[in-house]
C-alpha cells in the first residue's frame, strides 16, 4: 500500500550492521536517535512509530526516553503502533522460562516495559494502535507471546489510559496479521497522514 512517506529502519543493538549491547538503554536509544533526527533534521510534520515484537519493547524504551516537548510545539503529529508485543520484558521471560528469571531482569536492569510507554503515550495525547493475539480469558497465544502477558493485555487492565485503538483477533499469528486487520491498520494510517 502507498503511503506517500518515507520509512526510517533502525536496527538494535548487535543486529546487523549496529554495534553496542543490548542493555535496556542501548536498546532504546537507536530509535530515540531516529526520532531526534527526523523532527529536527528531516523536520517531518507526521510520524508514525511501529514496532513488532521486541522492537515494540525497544519502541517503549526510546518512548520513556525521548521528549516530545519541543516536537508537539512545532505542530509535529504522532503516531504509535505495536504489533504483537509483550507488556514488560520480565513478564514474558517469566512465562517462558519460568518466575525465577524476574529478579535477574531488576539486578540487570534488563527491563523493557510498554505499559509505563502506553501511559506516557496517553498522558501526551499520543494515538497507539495495538495489534494483538486474542483469546477468551487469555489463554491463548499468537505462536509466542501467550495472550496474558501481552501489550494489549495490560493496557485493558487500566482505564485510565486514553487515546489507543485495539486491533485484536484471534486468527493473529506472531508473523501474520489476517487482512481485515491490515486493511483497518491502513485506514487508521491514512487517516492520521491526512490530518493537518
Amino acid at each position: 500500500l502507498k503511503m506517500g512517506s518515507n520509512t526510517l529502519l533502525i536496527n538494535g543493538p548487535s543486529v546487523g550492521g549496529s554495534d553496542g549491547r543490548p542493555t535496556r538503554y542501548q536498546m532504546g536509544a537507536g530509535f530515540e536517535t531516529g526520532l531526534t533526527y527526523l523532527e529536527k533534521i528531516v523536520k517531518a510534520t507526521h510520524i508514525i512509530m511501529d514496532g513488532l515484537s521486541l522492537g515494540g519493547g525497544m519502541m517503549g524504551e526510546a518512548i520513556l526516553q525521548h521528549d516530545f516537548t519541543e516536537g508537539m510545539k512545532n505542530k509535529i503529529k504522532y503516531l504509535s503502533i505495536s504489533k504483537v508485543t509483550f507488556s514488560r520484558l520480565s513478564t514474558i521471560a517469566a512465562a517462558l522460562v519460568g518466575r525465577i528469571v524476574l529478579p535477574i531482569f531488576y539486578i540487570v536492569g534488563a527491563e523493557l516495559d510498554g505499559v509505563a510507554a502506553a501511559k506516557k503515550l496517553s498522558q501526551l495525547g499520543i494515538s497507539q494502535i495495538i495489534i494483538q493475539h486474542t483469546s477468551k480469558d487469555a489463554t491463548g497465544t499468537d505462536d509466542v507471546i501467550p495472550d496474558n502477558v501481552s501489550l494489549a493485555y495490560e493496557v485493558h487492565q487500566d482505564p485510565t489510559m486514553t487515546n489507543k485503538i485495539f486491533l485484536e483477533s484471534e486468527h493473529i499469528s506472531h508473523s501474520e496479521f489476517p487482512v481485515d486487520i491490515e486493511n483497518q491498520l491502513n485506514g487508521h494510517i491514512k487517516q492520521f497522514l491526512n490530518t493537518a
